[in-house]
């Protein structure tokens, strides 16, 4: 309510429009009331308020992340929608600098590193926090002295969130040793951040005479390699993990380092199906296993056995197909095929120009790939790695996004098929 009331003073000086945004999380008894409070305040002060519903912990278990992940990303994707309502908009957010000094506590027992350090910044692309360099008690203090009346939501006092914990419990004792604190992780950030800029502007001038890639591996010249600094090598082999969107950790990152230095030609297993492989003078490192592919001059064609697994090396994700009862409840990257509904082989393959589906939320009306992809808001460069599942006459999934009609839907048995990351 503060930075609402601020923003509403400042609006005869710069001329800008305003309207607020409220996510109804679908957690609490006494949500309703707040939306009522919002309404009838916002309506008082002649700002319009938009409202929107959703049940984060259903989202949560879909997606298997924490309610806390949940609620900020059905946060932004409501606020981002409302910014496309409007030409040059800005989302401007109420995070303080206890917010940002509870991140980087939170980062830090999460065992980041440098780069997990990055401070939250005013401006931030289309996101400004205007409220940044200001403490939650002195934000309390603007409003009681301009009698801005505002809710606080009881789920912030909720121990079993990891964020609640260190705010209530472990903040509090952290104050007592040094008053301080809080401003020592602010200044960490900003250090962290002027160590990572130079980090990056060395491994950019580096990378294109160290990295050859070819289908699903890398191959990294060891004469130059080996004789950088470790926190460059590891900073490149970060940026190769990132080019095929997996996830690095620490360990990984001194294993590859060490086989790189060793003097005899070997191979560790990282993790999963990733392969780091020392022959001669070069490394190769395989982030995803090779599958074989069933042609096509562009894009990719893969596929896909009954029962069986197949990774896509271009998207590095997991398709498993297994026979079953149909589920419960499918999630967004499940698929039910009952028997008999479909013609196999099943192939999985990238978008076709022309490509329609018969969508089953629809009962059968068909629709372009291109549009479902327009009305999901897929970036135009993700648009050719998405996944596409068909059989011999049609398509059957839109992985993730929409599913086709079955004439034969039908409960019993049939295949399973699941999607994931490597």
């Amino acid at each position: 309510m503060v930075l609402t009331h601020l923003l509403l003073s400042a609006q005869p000086d710069f001329g800008y429009n305003l309207t607020t945004f409220h996510l109804h999380h679908g957690m609490r008894n006494e949500a309703d009331s707040d939306v009522e409070f919002l309404m009838k305040t916002l309506k008082e002060w002649g700002v319009p308020l938009q409202v929107e519903y959703a049940s984060v912990p259903d989202y949560a278990r879909e997606k298997r992340i924490s309610i806390e992940e949940a609620g900020r990303i059905l946060r932004y994707q409501g606020l981002r929608r409302i910014k496309e309502q409007y030409k040059q908009a800005l989302i401007v957010t109420g995070h303080n600098a206890d917010d940002l000094a509870e991140t980087v506590f939170y980062r830090l027992l999460a065992g980041v590193g440098i780069r997990g350090l990055e401070p939250m910044k005013i401006l931030d692309g289309d996101l400004v926090r205007p409220l940044l360099p200001f403490y939650r008690n002195e934000i309390e203090q603007y409003a009681h002295q301009e009698n801005i009346k505002f809710i606080v939501d009881s789920t912030n006092f909720d121990l079993k969130y990891k964020r609640n914990y260190i705010r209530h419990k472990l903040f509090p004792e952290l104050a007592r040793l040094n008053a301080g604190f809080k401003e020592h992780l602010i200044n960490i950030t900003r250090d962290a951040a002027e160590v990572d800029e130079y980090l990056e502007s060395e491994v950019l001038e580096v990378n294109s005479s160290l990295i050859e890639e070819k289908e699903n591996q890398f191959i990294i010249q060891l004469e130059k390699f080996n004789l950088l600094p470790s926190v460059i090598k590891k900073r490149i082999l970060i940026h190769l993990f990132e080019r095929k969107n997996e996830m690095v950790n620490r360990k990984m990152l001194e294993r590859i380092i060490a086989l790189a230095s060793k003097p005899q030609d070997s191979q560790v297993n990282l993790v999963k199906d990733f392969l780091a492989k020392k022959i001669d003078k070069k490394l190769y490192l395989f982030l995803t296993k090779h599958s074989r592919s069933v042609g096509k001059e562009k894009g990719f064609r893969y596929e896909l056995t009954l029962p069986g697994e197949l990774i896509i090396p271009e998207t590095g994700e997991i398709l498993i197909a297994k026979y079953g009862e149909k589920p419960l409840r499918e999630s967004s990257h499940e698929l039910f095929l009952p028997e008999g509904s479909f013609h196999p082989p099943l192939v999985v393959r990238s978008r076709e120009k022309g490509d329609l589906i018969r969508l089953r939320r629809l009962k059968g009306k068909s629709r372009k790939i291109q549009d479902i992809f327009v009305d999901k808001k897929i970036e135009r460069n993700q648009r050719d790695w998405h996944l596409l599942i068909t059989d011999t006459q049609r398509i059957l999934w839109v992985v993730g996004l929409e599913k086709a009609f079955l004439e034969n839907e039908g409960q019993g048995s049939g295949v399973i098929i699941t999607c994931d990351r490597l």
